[in-house]
């Protein structure tokens, strides 16, 4: 009888085992829930700015097309242009050298 009162029961001390088993398995679960909750805030930020940058990249995109287009336009109308200089320069150097030779 002086064995088993100073020997602590076993199933109290498994209890007590149990519980703080429990309480360490609650801390971590609660700790698991907020490094998952910081990771879906920081994900859906990560998400929102991704979005923002995919945007700003199509009307980025859709200004180079333009201005792409302007210059393309540009080209065109300047190749005309000189195409017609030279036309006109050809016919005032033909006068000229027709003039010469007639004189």
């Amino acid at each position: 009888m002086t064995q088993t009162s100073q020997q602590p029961d076993p199933l109290e001390s498994r209890v007590t085992n149990l519980e703080s088993n429990m309480s360490d398995l609650r801390a971590t679960a609660e700790a698991l829930l907020q490094t998952a909750q910081l990771h879906q805030q920081n994900f859906e930020t990560f998400s929102v700015e991704l979005r923002t940058l995919r945007q700003r990249q199509l009307e980025s995109d859709q200004r180079f097309e333009i201005t792409l287009s302007e210059l393309r336009q540009l080209k065109i109308d300047s190749d005309a242009r000189f195409n017609g200089l030279q036309t006109e320069i050809q016919r005032i150097l033909d006068r000229l050298l027709n003039q010469q030779s007639g004189d």
